[in-house]
């Protein structure tokens, strides 16, 4: 390294000892500077107050929006779905615990909820309930016809014994 000194109009040579010098004098000032300053900005920071809101809006052509965009096999049968499940989004499930769909707590398979409650799994959102059944549909229920899912769906998803005629009628 060199460095030009103006009064002799030539280079000079710098020392591995000026140079190691320089550099941590340059990198200290950087530093407190920077840790200061960063002090500084987090004291201001903390004294904003914040509100947060959640966007927990909710119609139903939000929860269809939804559905589709999940990209879910048979949007319409789980539209249905919800408004079965849901009471017409007016269940205390719902209300409580932001489960349009009637959803148990997952015990073998990825899952949204955060915890259980009257039985049924807990959501932060109603869109989360939704990702969830996403999940649960690609975890049991892929490539199914239309036909093949509705039957799959009385099997094992529904208690009630004319949940099928149901879905179909809220499809029609």
């Amino acid at each position: 390294m060199y460095r030009y000194d103006k009064e002799s109009l030539q280079f000079k040579k710098i020392s591995l000892r000026q140079y190691v010098l320089g550099f941590l004098v340059i990198g200290f000032l950087f530093s407190s500077l920077g840790f200061t300053g960063a002090i500084k900005f987090n004291n201001f920071v903390e004294k904003i107050p914040v509100i947060i809101r959640l966007n927990n809006s909710f119609t139903p052509e939000e929860v269809r929006e939804e559905i589709v965009k999940l990209n879910l096999d048979h949007p319409d049968v789980v539209y249905a779905q919800c408004l079965i499940e849901s009471g017409n989004f007016t269940s205390n499930i719902f209300k409580n615990n932001n489960n349009c769909l009637g959803m148990k707590l997952a015990k073998s398979r990825p899952t949204t909820a955060v915890g259980e409650d009257f039985g049924h799994a807990k959501y932060k959102s109603w869109q989360d309930c939704i990702r969830d059944y996403a999940l649960w549909q690609a975890s049991y229920a892929r490539n199914l016809s239309k036909q093949e899912y509705l039957q799959f769906l009385g099997q094992i998803y529904a208690e009630d014994g004319s949940y099928i005629v149901k879905l179909k009628q809220k499809i029609n």
